[in-house]
């Protein structure tokens, strides 16, 4: 297997020291993770359930780095995924989305912007659950 990249990083929980390996060859993905405290794992996934876990990190990564917009609406968790859109909960019964430019213009939506958009809209979903 080819080795394709290995991101050093501090795990957020125990504070120590980590690196996530990835590797790859011909319908095979690994990847690694390791904690210098503790132990590590590797798994060998096919290549579709590397494209699900590739899928549900991007969504999970859009939820994470949402922007917030606090001044828009005082009071309310405004989110604010992509330039000129906007989400909150209203009255804890409903989510409200505004996407106008200034100019009153339909917003044009990268991938990325709508993955993001979505990401929030669930956020905001799961909290009316």
């Amino acid at each position: 297997m080819d080795q394709i990249a290995t991101v050093a990083f501090r795990d957020t929980e125990s504070g120590s020291e980590a690196l996530a390996i990835v590797r790859a060859a011909p319908g095979i993905v690994g990847v690694a993770l390791s904690l210098r405290s503790d132990g590590d794992i590797e798994v060998l996934l096919p290549t579709t359930a590397a494209q699900t876990l590739l899928e549900a990190l991007h969504h999970a990564l859009a939820v994470a780095t949402a922007k917030s917009e606090p001044d828009a609406h005082p009071g309310l968790e405004v989110m604010r995924p992509a330039d000129d859109v906007y989400c909150w909960l209203e009255q804890e019964s409903s989510v409200m989305l505004k996407a106008v430019t200034r100019f009153g213009d339909p917003v044009e939506l990268t991938a990325r912007d709508s993955r993001t958009i979505a990401a929030a809209l669930l956020a905001f979903a799961e909290q009316l659950d």
